[in-house]
This record gives C-alpha cells, structure tokens and sequence, in this order.
C-alpha cells in the first residue's frame, strides 16, 4: 500500500485527478481518494505502513488528524500500546 499511496501521489502531482488515475490503474476513484488522503500522513507513518508495522486501516484511522505532529504523538502512543 505505501508504494501505492506515494505512486498515486505522483500521478495527482502531474494533474491527474483520482477518476484519470483509477481509469489508468483500474481502481474506484474512491479508492484513489482514500489513499491519497494518506499521502499526507507523517513520514514516520508511511515508512511504518511500508515496513508492514501497521494496517491501511490504522493509517486511516490516523489520518482523521490533519496535523502531522498529533498523527506522530498517536502513533507512538498506540506503537507503546502493542501497534507496530
């Protein structure tokens, strides 16, 4: 999911919105927004997702915090409660 997320990435970088970038790869526009969404998780978050420490679903559940500095203090606080 993390090489996904940050290919997705890229693609709405150049101009393609998430309907150009499911009708290329064959995903729901809807799935393309969720993971771009998670595009902007903490990097520490994304290195966590791509070292199969945590879930999508935990990284959706962080992403509910826009700020990336909360997202952090959550996850560390969850990683000591038995996450990743």
């Amino acid at each position: 999911p993390a090489e996904q997320i940050a290919g997705f990435r890229a693609m709405a970088q150049e101009g393609k919105t998430p309907a150009q970038i499911g009708d290329l790869l064959g995903y729901s526009p809807r799935h393309v927004q969720r993971m771009l969404k998670l595009a902007d998780l903490a990097p520490v978050i994304l290195d966590a997702l791509a070292e199969d420490r945590i879930t999508t679903e935990h990284c959706q559940a962080l992403a509910l915090e826009n700020d990336t500095a909360r997202q952090v203090q959550v996850f560390e606080a969850a990683c000591q409660s038995g996450w990743g």
